[in-house]
């Protein structure tokens, strides 16, 4: 088959992105403690959380804050991920930074590393997103690849993009959860420690590479050049 043309393309995000909304911020920070207390006293509270995270060398500090009534209600409701880094050491004993702590050495504190939408149907914007040209972090030789986890009857699907605008390192998360019945999960279950670590890897990748805070979502070192060779027209 041959690629499809624009319209087509169009018409299946039309689709894909029918009922899409805000599922969550991850935001960098120097120590999560800090920010978990300032938003329990504003009235938010404590889902998901680990304290190490990562790999075997380096990890990060996380926890979702939501608001009370994200505990029995769909996607849409305000959750926000704050993240610290927890660096290794090497055999040689030099400290070994947390690709957290590479973020927060140059974006600084509290600083938004993603945004994710929840979507109906993840592979069709996904395939419709590379289509145009976008890359994604999570990618193998094949194209992009959508992280997998199941538990508790339910379908938990991720892909990463690459970072929006050269320079910043923030990117989109695409996030689709499936379960019978469409009964919605408790905060605390809609982050999985699998799809976490399966994005650790492929960051940490593009880091060593040098490449994440060099790149636009198309993988390119300019995004206005990138719209404009694509024909991509300015809105006045």
């Amino acid at each position: 088959m041959g690629a499809k043309d624009n319209t087509t393309i169009y018409l299946d995000l039309r689709n894909g992105l029918t009922g899409a909304c805000f599922d969550h911020l991850a935001i960098i920070v120097r120590s999560r403690k800090v920010e978990q207390a300032l938003f329990e006293y504003l009235g938010l509270q404590a889902g998901y959380s680990r304290r190490a995270i990562g790999n075997t060398v380096t990890s990060m500090d996380t926890v979702v804050m939501h608001t009370p009534v994200a505990e029995s209600t769909a996607a849409g409701q305000l959750q926000i991920a704050f993240m610290s880094g927890n660096d290794g050491i090497d055999t040689d004993g030099k400290k070994i930074l947390s690709q957290i702590s590479e973020y927060f050495a140059r974006r600084g504190n509290f600083f938004v590393q993603h945004i994710a939408i929840r979507v109906q149907n993840i592979h069709t914007v996904v395939n419709a997103w590379s289509a145009l040209g976008v890359k994604f972090i999570t990618s193998d030789e094949h194209g992009p690849h959508i992280l997998l986890d199941q538990d508790m009857g339910a379908t938990f699907l991720q892909c990463f993009t690459y970072p929006v605008v050269e320079g910043s390192g923030t990117f989109l998360e695409l996030k689709q959860i499936t379960r019978p019945g469409e009964t919605p999960l408790p905060t605390s279950k809609q982050f999985r420690d699998r799809n976490v670590e399966g994005l650790w890897e492929h960051v940490d990748r593009l880091i060593k590479d040098d490449i994440i805070f060099k790149v636009n979502i198309f993988g390119e070192p300019d995004l206005e050049k990138s719209l404009t060779i694509r024909g991509i027209p300015f809105p006045a």
